[in-house]
C-alpha cells in the first residue's frame, strides 16, 4: 500500500470517529423541529385542498406556529457548523473539507426530491398546491440552490427555500467564524446574538411584516443569516466553557417557557429565538433534562431522519392531496405522516443520505493525504 493510501485510510478513520462523536440530543431536536413543521404544512396544505385558500387555522395552538422549526434549524445549523468547523474554516483547506462535506450532506437528498418531482410533474397535469410555476428556469435554481436568492423561493420543492437562504449562511460562515473567535468574553459573545437579533427585528419592522412566517425575498434571507449567526455565537458561549450541565437544566426550562407564548399567537414569535437558543445551548451542554427529552432513542431516530422528513415531506403531501379522495389534515397526519413520510425518510436517510456522507468522507480524506504527500520531502534513494 502506498503512502498515500495508508495516510487516506487513517484521515478517514479519524474522520469517521469525529462523525459518530454526536450529541445525541443535539441529533433529536432535529427531530422535533421537523415533525413540527410537517405538522404545519399538514394542517395548511389540507386546509387549502377544502377551501383553495391559504388560510391559516389560527384556532389551533402549536400547529399555526410550525413555521418556527425552520428557526430552530436555523440556530442549530449555526451552532454545530461552529461547533465541528470552528476555526479550521479560516484557511483554505479547512474552507474546502467545509465545502466537500456541505455538498456531500446537502445534495444527493435534495437532488433526488427534485428528481422524484420531475418525474411526476406530468402526473400532477399543473394541479400543484398553491400554483407553483414549475418549468425548467425555476427546476434549474432549485438544482443550484439559489431559488431564495433570485426570483420566487417557494418552487418545485418549496421546503427547500430554507437550504437555499441556508446555502448562502454557508459563504458568510468563514467571516463569522473568525470574527466570533475574536470574541473571548461572554458580554461581548450575547452582543453578538443580541445584534443579529435586533438587526433581525429592524428588517421584520421596516418589511411591515407581522410575522417571521415569510419565505419570499430579502427578509427570508434575513431571517437565516440572523439566526445562523445567532447560533454561531452560542457556539462561542459553549466553546469557552460559559454553560455546563446545571446551567443546561435551567436553559432548557426557560427556553420551554418562552416557547409557550409564541405557540399560541405568531406576535410573540420573536420569542421563540430565544426560546431556541436556551434549549441549542442546553442540548449541547449535557443536560440531564434535555438528554430526557432530545437524546431520548425516539427522539435520536427522528433526529437522524429529520433532514429526508424536511426535504421528502412535501412531496408526499402534495401526492396524497391530488390521488387520494376525500383527504383530510387529520388523515394525512395520522396516516401519510407515519406510514410514509417516516418510512421513506428512513430508506433514503439510510441509502441515500449515509452513503453521501460517507463519500463526502472519503473526498475529503484523499484529498487530505494527497496534500500531506505534496508537503512531505522527498526520500532519497540508496545508490
Amino acid at each position: 500500500m502506498s503512502r498515500i493510501a495508508v495516510a487516506e485510510t487513517a484521515i478517514l478513520a479519524d474522520l469517521t470517529h469525529d462523525q459518530r462523536r454526536k450529541i445525541p440530543a443535539l441529533t433529536g431536536i432535529r427531530g422535533y423541529a421537523a415533525l413540527w413543521v410537517v405538522a404545519f404544512h399538514c394542517a395548511g396544505m389540507g386546509w387549502h385542498h377544502f377551501t383553495g385558500t391559504w388560510a391559516q387555522t389560527e384556532q389551533v395552538p402549536f400547529i399555526i406556529s410550525g413555521y418556527l422549526g425552520v428557526e430552530l434549524f436555523f440556530v442549530l445549523s449555526g451552532f454545530i457548523l461552529t461547533k465541528i468547523y470552528g476555526t479550521a474554516v479560516s484557511n483554505i483547506v479547512g474552507l474546502r473539507d467545509f465545502a466537500v462535506g456541505r455538498v456531500f450532506r446537502i445534495l444527493p437528498v435534495y437532488w433526488l426530491s427534485l428528481v422524484m418531482l420531475a418525474l411526476i410533474a406530468p402526473l400532477m397535469h399543473g394541479n400543484w398546491l398553491g400554483g407553483y410555476i414549475h418549468n425548467l428556469p425555476n427546476l434549474a435554481r432549485c438544482f443550484l440552490l439559489i431559488q431564495s436568492w433570485v426570483g420566487r423561493s417557494t418552487v418545485w420543492n418549496p421546503p427547500g427555500w430554507s437550504l437555499s437562504a441556508e446555502w448562502l449562511a454557508y459563504f458568510i460562515f468563514p467571516l463569522l467564524s473568525i470574527v466570533s473567535v475574536k470574541l473571548r468574553r461572554a458580554p461581548m459573545i450575547i452582543g453578538l446574538a443580541l445584534a443579529a437579533l435586533l438587526a433581525l427585528r429592524l428588517i421584520y419592522y421596516r418589511s411591515g411584516y407581522t410575522s417571521l412566517n415569510n419565505v419570499e425575498g430579502t427578509f427570508a434571507l434575513a431571517r437565516c443569516l440572523c439566526e445562523f449567526t445567532i447560533g454561531v455565537a452560542l457556539a462561542r458561549l459553549h466553546q469557552i466553557g460559559w454553560t455546563g450541565a446545571r446551567l443546561g437544566d435551567g436553559l432548557l426550562v426557560a427556553g420551554l417557557l418562552l416557547l409557550l407564548p409564541p405557540m399560541v399567537a405568531e406576535r410573540f414569535d420573536f420569542l421563540a429565538i430565544v426560546a431556541f437558543s436556551f434549549m441549542v445551548l442546553s442540548a449541547g451542554s449535557h443536560s440531564r433534562y434535555a438528554h430526557a427529552l432530545f437524546g431520548n432513542r425516539v427522539a435520536h431516530f427522528l433526529g437522524e431522519i429529520s433532514f429526508s422528513i424536511y426535504v421528502l415531506h412535501w412531496l408526499i403531501l402534495e401526492l396524497t392531496m391530488r390521488f387520494v379522495p376525500g383527504t383530510t389534515p387529520l388523515v394525512i397526519a395520522l396516516v401519510a405522516v407515519p406510514f410514509v413520510v417516516v418510512p421513506l425518510a428512513w430508506a433514503t436517510w439510510r441509502w441515500v443520505e449515509v452513503p453521501g456522507q460517507a463519500a463526502g468522507r472519503v473526498v475529503i480524506a484523499r484529498l487530505r493525504a494527497r496534500d500531506a504527500a505534496r508537503r512531505a520531502p522527498p526520500t532519497s534513494s540508496a545508490r
